[in-house]
């Protein structure tokens, strides 16, 4: 073989490996949703790629995470539990702090059996929650005679209503 010829099937050889190197790369792929308030519990889905939430151990298969979390900084907050439903999808569930800090947060995914911690950087966000006090927003019709029998709909704006 020419020595010209080698080297263009060794690069071609190169290039497929970089290529297929880059794409099977553990990661995690997406969050939904990826933002919630200060103060709320939610279910948050986790879906990877490449990655290995379960495993078979040759006779079963078995849950690999150890912990979910959101990190910003040096500031924490692991997931109350989750739920693994294959390898590459699972839900975890977050009762952000009512004083947590705002802005984006990594999303931290903690794989078992020597397999890598996955983080999303910047994959979710925490937004402030701001108190609205109870208000009356409309009343319609505003007005009636004495006397008159009508129905009458009121609007308001964090209020509790009861019908």
């Amino acid at each position: 073989m020419n020595k010209k010829k080698y080297m263009q099937n060794t690069s071609k050889f190169f290039i497929l490996f970089v290529i297929s190197f880059i794409y099977t790369q553990e990661s995690i792929v997406s969050v939904n949703p990826s933002q919630a308030y200060q103060g709320e519990y939610l279910s948050v889905a986790i879906t990877g790629n490449e990655t290995h939430f379960v495993i078979n151990d040759g006779s079963s298969t078995v849950d690999n995470i150890s912990s979910v979390f959101l990190e910003q900084g040096s500031s924490t907050i692991f997931s109350q539990g989750f739920s693994v439903y294959n390898s590459t999808n699972l839900d975890a569930y977050f009762d952000i702090p009512n004083n947590a800090s705002t802005g984006t947060w990594d999303v931290v995914v903690t794989q078992g059996f020597g397999y890598d911690q996955l983080s999303l950087d910047n994959g979710f966000e925490i937004i402030e929650y701001i108190d609205t006090p109870e208000s009356i927003v409309s009343v319609n019709p505003s007005q009636a005679y004495q006397g008159d029998y009508l129905s009458v709909a009121i609007t308001g704006n964090d209020t509790h209503f009861v019908i």
